[in-house]
């Protein structure tokens, strides 16, 4: 059964996904002056839990060097952090100062904050517009976290069509309505957290996609869902579930309008591979000169400027 938890465990093993490949999703400023992250320095005058998370944050899947290390101490004691204290926060992080564990630790990347899943009536069955039928990325503001939204009776409405028609299917094997719900509850979230990750989640350079310019570009949404579709389909790919997933994700598509599919040409693009798929859109953050044309023959564009790497 699917529910807001089980979609909060999505989106940290997602965006988990997502830092080893790319880096994305972890905020390691340095102050200049005091020479040890900025998050950390911030968080000064809250208890030591909340200093010992966001010292794990920084430093996720980084060694911390005895140099670092140094600055650090230093800093805590000098603001009031006992020797007691200091050396419980190090020991409860060896393992990033060359200890031997090789599990990541959880919950400490930024996951989206407003996850809903909504008994709204589905009040149209229009085909042509599945996704939006079955869930929203609602923007509360280009500089605003947005919120996911999946609709649960549209979603499982939909997938007892889908059980209906596919069931004596043997090649997707589905066992039943419930386990087909779960399934599309998986892909229309992915779809949803493709168009936060593409907002909201920070790059290796600390940016957003927070630009205005979205507004007055003529046809965002080939860009925008093709860049959320293939998000989608990257975690289809990383599912244990991968072959059952594809097949339903591609007879979503089906009648679906020209943007929902963009997607196929970002990846037949002769540069794409998952990395250059973030390369470019980390690019297009930092590319204000564009101004008003945040499209997808932008980010075309910054795929021809790269080298194919896997």
């Amino acid at each position: 059964m699917t529910t807001i938890t089980t979609l909060q465990e999505e989106a940290q093993k997602a965006v988990d996904k997502l830092f080893k490949l790319t880096g994305w999703g972890n905020d390691y400023e340095i102050d200049p002056e005091i020479g040890i992250p900025k998050k950390l320095i911030e968080f000064i005058q809250i208890d030591l839990i909340i200093i010992c998370q966001i010292y794990h944050h920084c430093f996720e899947y980084k060694k911390v060097d005895d140099e670092m290390q140094r600055k650090i101490k230093s800093f805590l004691k000098e603001n009031g952090i006992t020797d007691e204290d200091i050396t419980m926060l190090f020991n409860s992080f060896d393992y990033l100062s060359g200890g031997n564990k090789t599990d990541p630790p959880t919950n400490f990347f930024i996951i989206p904050s407003k996850i809903d899943i909504s008994n709204e009536p589905c009040r149209y069955k229009n085909h042509d517009n599945i996704f939006d039928l079955l869930g929203v990325y609602q923007n509360d503001g280009v500089s605003a976290e947005g919120k996911i939204i999946l609709y649960k009776i549209c979603i499982e409405e939909y997938a007892k069509e889908f059980f209906s028609k596919y069931s004596s299917n043997s090649f997707v094997g589905l066992i039943s309505e419930d386990d087909c719900s779960d399934m599309l509850y998986k892909i229309v979230f992915w779809h949803e957290l493709g168009h936060w990750i593409t907002h909201w989640m920070l790059d290796t350079k600390e940016l957003r996609w927070d630009d205005r310019f979205w507004w007055l570009t003529p046809n965002p949404n080939e860009l925008l869902e093709g860049l959320a579709q293939v998000i989608a389909y990257f975690f289809i790919l990383n599912d244990s579930d991968s072959i059952r997933l594809k097949f339903m994700f591609e007879n979503l598509l089906v009648g679906q309008s020209n943007p929902y599919h963009k997607h196929i040409d970002i990846m037949k693009h002769g540069n794409f591979s998952w990395k250059n798929l973030f390369i470019a859109m980390e690019q297009i953050r930092q590319d204000k000169s564009y101004g008003r044309t945040q499209d997808l023959n932008l980010y075309l564009s910054k795929l021809n400027d790269l080298n194919k790497i896997s």
